[in-house]
């Protein structure tokens, strides 16, 4: 008999999350009953948007919503079209892997796909802490789109909020979950999108071994690849010089 976790025994237990992942219940078109988690990857670069992925990974697991992944927003402005880019999540990685963790799909494809009939003009709710919504004129509405990259950033999948619910008293922290699955029902919300990542930077030490599930994409793979046999020899160290 084979031991638990080796041969073909361990590689069927391997594909259970994912198998768990694709099977979970929906509806006709695909809608997940237990909901949404939407958010602005709008700190920083590349680096910080990472450690707030994998935090708000992390976030959608502990409340049982998918979580729709965001592109990758690019400062481009010293260069044409000098304007923010926004790199789809599978330029960089593959969006399968994550299905091994928890439930995921492409806000690409949620916004084209689930939102014209689940999330339409006229239901889009904004969410936000209390305090943050003090920086509106009337101190009730979430500032989702002021300024950039926040603005640009919804702009691009013609998003405006019809209405903000505000909360406050609670965090991201997983002492909260029962709070935030009480206040926020998904028979109710069906989508949460937030501001901002439901995240901490740095990323907290708990959520670092999640990057194992962020596969770089075979096309990067490719450049990467011949990026090193035209200019390094092997072996070789790599670092990142910051100032």
């Amino acid at each position: 008999m084979a031991e638990f976790g080796s041969g073909a025994c361990g590689a069927a237990w391997s594909l259970l999350p994912l198998l768990l992942a694709l099977l979970r219940p929906s509806s006709g078109d695909g809608w997940d009953p237990a909901g949404y988690l939407l958010y602005c990857p709008c700190m920083g670069r590349f680096g910080n948007q990472a450690d707030h992925f994998l935090g708000t990974l992390a976030f959608a697991k502990m409340i049982n919503r998918t979580l729709a992944v965001p592109p990758w927003i690019e400062y481009r402005h010293h260069k044409p079209p000098y304007t923010n880019l926004h790199v789809p999540y599978k330029e960089y990685f593959k969006l399968a892997p994550l299905l091994e963790y928890h439930r995921v799909i492409a806000l690409e494809e949620f916004m084209e796909k689930l939102a014209p009939i689940h999330w339409p003009p006229g239901k889009r709710v904004a969410f936000c802490f209390e305090a943050a919504a003090q920086r509106s004129a009337d101190k009730r509405t979430c500032p989702m789109k002021d300024g950039n990259p926040f603005g640009p950033f919804w702009d691009q999948f013609d998003v405006d909020f019809d209405r903000s619910e505000l909360f406050g008293g609670i965090s991201f922290s997983a002492s909260y979950k029962d709070h935030w699955i009480r206040r926020f029902p998904p028979s109710e919300y069906p989508v949460v999108a937030l501001p901002g990542a439901p995240a901490q930077f740095p990323v907290l030490e708990e959520y670092r071994p999640l990057h194992r599930f962020m596969v770089w994409s075979d096309n990067l793979v490719d450049k990467g690849e011949s990026y090193i046999n035209s200019f390094l020899v092997r072996p070789y160290v790599g670092i990142h010089l910051r100032r």
